[in-house]
């Protein structure tokens, strides 16, 4: 009888099965590429080569300036119009691509400038961060499509997109290594990869969902504004993590060198790629807890998946990583390079459990249209790490920057389920007023 319950359950949630099962295929693949390139690439060129190439790919993540703000509004807006009609609105998405295609223009370009004017970069340096611009606007195309998959709640789709991007960089630092013993083709080889992916995410939108998006007309794109408006708060959210994501790198390059950027970097990617399986979880119940939102149900059930992902992730990784990092990277890069990169890692592990186990209620947040309380959280969140950092590295050095990222993870986690439980508490008020 227990079986039998447990099949019928299995077929209710065959589509999160698949959803999470996808997600977590996809990022293995990423991460055993990843995993080979890395290696490869060091010994090809060296430490300090790569430490150029991750300050490149740190670049990469300006695209979620528009990317978190705009997708957030399009998964917000088509997810709770699906809800509430049951029909696609090609013109809202329509509107959406064209303000974000142009926005990233205007971004690549000031972006290209800054890199002119820098002074101290070597030859190589400015030659793969000038290549790296002219990804925006595809990556532009991408991050819509990925909003519209989100908000209908086709993630294996999504989740195949967003592989092909990550198996591009591996591809790419593996062939700039190997074949050119430098950074030289990183740039490129991404950019043909890039490519080749929008045109693939906009025939998928049209044949798989339907999307014709006509060309918006002047009028419509004069109304635009009161749309991205809903999607600031998620803009300065990003903002203020590019600040730690971009700043650290920056920081540690300028106060230590190239190699200590390297060190930071494999200790930092050894983490968060294992935040697969949580993304998985919280991306797929993203969609049920906007549209349970929009029809006024509660979204308690959706947020205990993902504690449950972070507690199993915290058993079965992130005590070994913290336990063993130096011997993990001693097998997969050198024995030389653990020695700067394992204690780095061991923090950075720790903070990653923090992280994860308030990540569900920022989920839950985010689907409840609660972004501004998010935001809130982000800002003191960024204050105390920036505040902390020139004590931590006075005391700690390099390790000060992973101090400082764990007191970061300890006053996001717990602002999420301060702002959660205010958020839930005000709700059960206004339906118990209306009762």
């Amino acid at each position: 009888m227990m079986i039998g319950a447990g099949v019928a359950a299995l077929r209710r949630h065959t589509r999160h099965v698949v959803n999470v099962a996808s997600f977590v295929a996809t990022r293995l693949l990423a991460i055993a590429a990843f995993a080979a390139s890395v290696p490869l690439f060091i010994k090809a060129t060296s430490a300090a080569d790569y430490g150029v190439v991750a300050v490149g790919f740190s670049l990469l993540s300006l695209s979620l300036l528009l990317d978190v703000a705009l997708g957030y509004v399009t998964t917000q807006s088509v997810g709770r119009r699906l809800a509430r009609t049951r029909r696609i609105h090609p013109e809202l998405v329509a509107k959406v691509l064209a303000a974000y295609v142009t926005l990233s223009v205007i971004l690549a370009l000031l972006l290209v400038s800054a890199i002119c004017l820098v002074p101290g970069l070597s030859t190589a340096q400015r030659s793969l961060y000038l290549w790296l611009p002219a990804l925006l606007p595809f990556l532009a195309v991408s991050g819509v499509v990925a909003a519209v998959l989100q908000a209908h709640h086709e993630l294996a789709y999504l989740n195949t997109s967003r592989f092909v991007f990550e198996l591009g960089k591996a591809v790419a630092v593996a062939v700039s290594g190997l074949v050119f013993g430098s950074v030289a083709a990183v740039g490129p080889v991404l950019l043909a990869v890039v490519g080749l992916r929008a045109a693939g995410d906009l025939t998928l939108l049209r044949r798989r969902l339907g999307y014709v998006l006509p060309y918006p007309t002047l009028r419509a794109t004069r109304r635009i504004y009161p749309l991205l408006r809903i999607g600031f708060p998620a803009l300065g959210m990003v903002v203020l993590t590019l600040s730690v994501n971009i700043g650290d790198k920056l920081l540690i390059a300028f106060w230590f060198s190239s190699e200590s950027v390297a060190w930071y970097s494999a200790a930092f990617d050894i983490n968060t790629k294992a935040y697969m399986l949580s993304s998985a979880v919280n991306a797929t119940m993203l969609s049920v807890i906007v549209r349970n939102h929009a029809l006024k149900r509660g979204v308690d059930r959706q947020v205990a998946p993902g504690l449950m992902v972070a507690m199993v992730l915290a058993a079965l990784y992130y005590l070994p990583v913290m336990l063993y990092s130096d011997r993990i990277l001693s097998i997969w890069i050198s024995p030389a390079f653990a020695v700067g990169s394992a204690p780095l890692a061991s923090i950075m592990a720790a903070a990653s459990v923090v992280y994860l186990a308030g990540n569900p209620f920022e989920t839950a947040l985010l689907g409840m249209g609660g972004a501004r309380s998010v935001l809130t959280v982000y800002v003191i969140g960024i204050a105390i790490y920036f505040c902390s950092l020139p004590l931590a590295v006075h005391i700690s050095g390099l390790e000060g920057f992973m101090w400082s990222y764990l007191l970061l993870c300890i006053a996001l986690s717990s602002g999420w389920v301060v702002a959660y439980r205010r958020k839930r508490r005000g709700a059960r008020q206004h339906e118990e007023a209306v009762i």
